[in-house]
C-alpha cells in the first residue's frame, strides 16, 4: 500500500505540471458554459470556508450543463482528476464556474473546469482561481447505457492544443498501475475481560 501511495506522488506532480502549462483564452470555438452566483451561508463549514463537497457539486453541475448542452443527452461524470484547490471560498464570495469541453472520443467528453471566487465588492478584471480540475463525462440513455459521443472538432490553435492536453492527461493516468491489495491473514481475536 505504501508503494502504491508513493507511486501516485510523481504521477500527481506530472499531471499538475501538465495542467499548469495550459492557457485558456477566448480564442476558442469549444462549447463553454459559465455559472455565476454568490456563496450562501449554508455552503460553508464552521471555519467560514465552503465545503469541498459543495464546490465539487457546483463544478459537476456546470460540467454536466456543458456536456448535456453539447450532446443533447443525459450525461454522467466517470472521472475527476488533476483537481487542485488554490484558495478557500467564503460566504458572500462571487463564484464563477467556467467549464469548457476540450475533447471527445468514441464515448467520452473531456471537460476542463476553472472555479474562480472572491469578494464581489473588490474591483477586479478577473476573479482569482480557487479550483482547477479535469473531468470526463459520458452520455447515457434512460437505462444508464453509455452512448457514442457527439464529436467535437477543434478549430482554433488553442482548441487543438487543449484537445491534445486532454489526451496527454489520459496517457499520464495510464502510466499508473495500481498495486494489488495484499491480503492480510485473519488473526484470531483475543477477548480480554
Amino acid at each position: 500500500m505504501e508503494q502504491a501511495a508513493l507511486s501516485r506522488i510523481e504521477l500527481r506532480k506530472e499531471i499538475e505540471a501538465e495542467m499548469l502549462r495550459q492557457t485558456y483564452t477566448r480564442d476558442s470555438t469549444a462549447p463553454e458554459i459559465t455559472h455565476r452566483f454568490l456563496a450562501k451561508p449554508t455552503d460553508v463549514n464552521w471555519g467560514g470556508n465552503v465545503h469541498g463537497g459543495t464546490a465539487m457539486e457546483w463544478i459537476d453541475e456546470a460540467a454536466t450543463n456543458v456536456t448535456m448542452s453539447f450532446s443533447s443527452e443525459r450525461t454522467v461524470a466517470v472521472y475527476v482528476g488533476g483537481i487542485r484547490f488554490y484558495q478557500p471560498i467564503h460566504i458572500g464570495d462571487l463564484v464563477e464556474v467556467n467549464t469548457r469541453l476540450v475533447r471527445t472520443d468514441a464515448r467520452s467528453m473531456s471537460v476542463m473546469v476553472h472555479l474562480r471566487a472572491d469578494d464581489p465588492r473588490k474591483p477586479q478584471e478577473e476573479l482569482p482561481l480557487a479550483i482547477h480540475a479535469s473531468f470526463t463525462y459520458i452520455a447515457v440513455d434512460l437505462d444508464g447505457v453509455p452512448l457514442n459521443a457527439r464529436q467535437f472538432v477543434p478549430v482554433t490553435a488553442e482548441d487543438k492544443k487543449l484537445s491534445e492536453h486532454a489526451l496527454t492527461l489520459r496517457k499520464l493516468r495510464e502510466k499508473f498501475v495500481p498495486h494489488p491489495l495484499v491480503e492480510i491473514p485473519e488473526q484470531p481475536i483475543k477477548l480480554t475481560s
